[in-house]
């Protein structure tokens, strides 16, 4: 499934009220994790991308 997988990371005053927001494209997710101490874990294709600091806000389907 092709998503985009909206996510914030922590600002200059450690939280994540004002971060940097960021969106991942995914061509085919196959799984999305929220991990301890901010990380995020993407499997796509059986291959895993971990995000460091990155607190996940939401993801939508593409078609």
């Amino acid at each position: 499934m092709k998503v985009l997988i909206h996510c914030v990371g922590n600002n200059d005053y450690g939280d994540y009220t004002s971060g940097d927001a960021q969106t991942i494209e995914v061509e085919n997710l196959e799984a999305c994790f929220s991990l301890p101490e901010d990380k995020l874990l993407v499997i796509d294709d059986n291959k895993k991308t971990i995000y460091d600091d990155c607190v996940l806000l939401g993801m939508e389907e593409m078609k």
